[in-house]
């Protein structure tokens, strides 16, 4: 499959190899900003900008997903978004429904032991059911744990584009809408973190339709100067760093023997993001008893913190995420199935 310019582009399923190491990389410096977030010393330091890996998540989904449609539905019509979101649920719920589960079973399980430092368990019946349906922002509850806000942007992005498919992929529309949504975020209806999904989308209309790089690179810096304008300057330069990478790095490839570990950590990504504060965090916390307060003892608190939590990822990714996506695969050859019967 080629792109506007005739070059090779990755195949719809398959995996892009720079936007996974992307990912990857994205997933490791959140963790490590939560692992180091608890330490006063050059350790902290080392993790002080991870959080900022979120915005690099936005940028890439706001090219991935809509990629994603264009590639696996070909004529994608408003009567597809069913089946597209749930092929987007049956892909992502499991493994944070799991995730959600295992936070709470570790908050009861911490609370006997010995020596906890922390608050008694207080989730409830209706926190959970609003985790569900990622509607906490609408509740009085609390995330129950600080990367599943995140998780929400990324679910209204779903079902937001799938609506406006029709507007994204053609050519006059998208701007329009681009603009729209530019100034709505500008204005307050709409949280300003909404306009790295804009550059993200930016970057697929260039690699997908040949739009001018001039045009997409507007794109891009109109996304920026309003975030900027509200107060998220650096945010917005990470996210335009992003964009310009995805568009930069798509067609190359790392050299196998540093390649390997990354795509290994793009693929499981989504474990690690969900499984690294309940898991990791943990770890720090436990440790600290026994860990001199030094910035060595913290190194290797931290180091070790890391360790578990990738091994934890490995664990989930094949026992819970893996399944899902294998079942989001099913939905998808059901529907060629049938498409081809009729």
């Amino acid at each position: 499959m080629t792109g506007a310019d005739g070059s090779p582009i990755p195949a719809p399923h398959g995996r892009i190899e720079s936007v996974e190491i992307m990912r990857g990389l994205a997933a490791l410096a959140v963790t490590w900003f939560h692992l180091t977030g608890g330490h006063e010393s050059v350790i902290r330091m080392s993790g002080y900008y991870g959080w900022l890996g979120v915005e690099v998540f936005f940028v890439i989904s706001g090219f991935v997903i809509p990629l994603s449609i264009a590639r696996g539905f070909g004529t994608f019509r408003l009567a597809d978004v069913p089946d597209y979101l749930i092929r987007r649920l049956v892909r992502l719920e499991p493994p944070y429904l799991v995730s959600v589960l295992m936070v709470v079973v570790l908050w009861e399980l911490s609370a006997l032991a010995p020596g906890f430092a922390g608050g008694d368990p207080t989730w409830s019946i209706g926190q959970i059911i609003a985790h569900v349906a990622y509607a906490i922002p609408l509740t009085a509850y609390d995330w129950l744990q600080p990367v599943y806000w995140t998780l929400a942007y990324e679910f209204v992005f779903y079902i937001a584009v799938g609506l406006l498919f029709g507007a994204i992929a053609a050519a006059p529309l998208v701007w329009i809408a681009t603009a729209t949504i530019t100034v709505l975020a500008a204005l307050g209806p709409l949280p300003p973190l909404s306009l790295l999904f804009i550059m993200g989308i930016a970057v697929f209309r260039r690699l997908q339709y040949g739009d001018p790089l001039a045009l997409t690179a507007a794109s891009v810096a109109a996304a920026g100067l309003m975030m900027a304008y509200e107060g998220h300057g650096l945010k917005a330069a990470v996210g335009a760093a992003a964009a310009a990478l995805i568009l930069t790095t798509i067609r190359l490839s790392a050299p196998r023997l540093i390649a390997r570990p990354l795509l290994w950590l793009g693929a499981m990504s989504y474990s690690l993001y969900l499984v690294h504060v309940p898991i990791g965090g943990r770890v720090v916390n436990l440790g600290r008893r026994f860990v001199p307060d030094t910035a060595a003892g913290e190194l290797a608190l931290s180091l070790t913190a890391l360790a578990v939590s990738l091994a934890a990822a490995t664990l989930f990714y094949h026992v819970v995420e893996k399944p899902a996506i294998r079942a989001s695969h099913r939905v998808r050859e059901r529907k060629k199935a049938r498409a081809a019967v009729t």
